[in-house]
């Protein structure tokens, strides 16, 4: 019996009635992934299905071209983009993204640049929503999806706004010791101010990120992106006042102290 007869007799075997085997395939290889085991390879996937090395493969590159998979590391796989916005979304209970369309596009209209929010999700911030200002020839786009790193403006204001201080020395442990030494020297600082400003001077951004609060906790950031030589550096710039202004207007809409919000 050759390895497609092989492989067609296995594969009836994880399908029930009503099922289709390409997803129960699919799904099992998702339950691959767990907080112990963060990729998948190419091995464990043909042992799990019981098909060929070829087959698997076929399995996992169609997965990450639709964003369920990303590889990393040549031949492992770990979650694609698509399932973190999926994860985010159900982690949420899509309130604050819900909440958050009206937000940005008014506020990326009044600054006349791009505007994200962002929630915590998997190793980091996660991008839920991003509002591109159209009427600029040249804007920032930020894929939904991505994640962000710890010591983007993002990221800074959101630590500084955890209740538990242990938590960001643990949370940066990926970065480098001079980024974590930045992130953490400045935590009090962007605390008291409640809005964070950061340049990435190899890509020529700059990002402007205050912190969104359900009740007493913040569950998300919201920020506006754009070119380092239009967004002003200080904290006390038109825009910058903007952003904290609709963080506000957006924190009362989640935790149920107004209605709608406005920027």
């Amino acid at each position: 019996m050759d390895e497609q007869s092989i492989e067609s007799r296995v594969g009836d075997l994880d399908v029930g009635r009503g099922d289709l085997q390409v997803v129960a395939r699919v799904a099992r290889l998702l339950r691959l992934l767990t907080p112990g085991q963060r990729t998948i390879r190419l091995a464990q996937a043909s042992a799990e299905l019981g098909v060929g090395r070829s087959t698997a493969h076929r399995y996992l590159t169609s997965m990450e071209t639709h964003g369920l998979l990303r590889r990393v590391d040549g031949a492992n796989y770990e979650l694609g983009p698509l399932l973190v916005q999926v994860g985010v979304l159900a982690s949420t209970g899509y309130r604050v993204i819900e909440a958050a369309g009206p937000v940005l596009e008014s506020l990326s209209q009044d600054v006349q640049q791009t505007t994200v929010l962002s929630v915590p999700g998997g190793a980091g911030l996660v991008v839920a929503r991003m509002q591109e200002e159209r009427r600029r020839v040249i804007s920032v786009s930020v894929a939904v999806g991505s994640t962000l790193a710890w010591n983007s403006a993002q990221g800074r204001v959101y630590l500084a706004h955890l209740d538990d201080p242990r938590l960001p020395e643990r949370l940066v442990q990926s970065l480098s010791a001079e980024l974590r030494t930045s992130v953490l020297s400045e935590l009090a600082a962007n605390r008291q101010a409640g809005v964070a400003v950061y340049e990435f001077a190899d890509e020529g951004v700059r990002t402007i990120a205050v912190p969104v609060f359900d009740g007493d906790a913040v569950c998300a950031t919201l920020a506006v992106v754009g070119i380092a030589a239009v967004i002003p550096e200080g904290i006390d710039s038109e825009p910058a006042a903007a952003v904290i202004a609709a963080g506000r207007a957006l924190s009362d809409v989640v935790s149920g102290r107004t209605g709608q919000a406005e920027a």
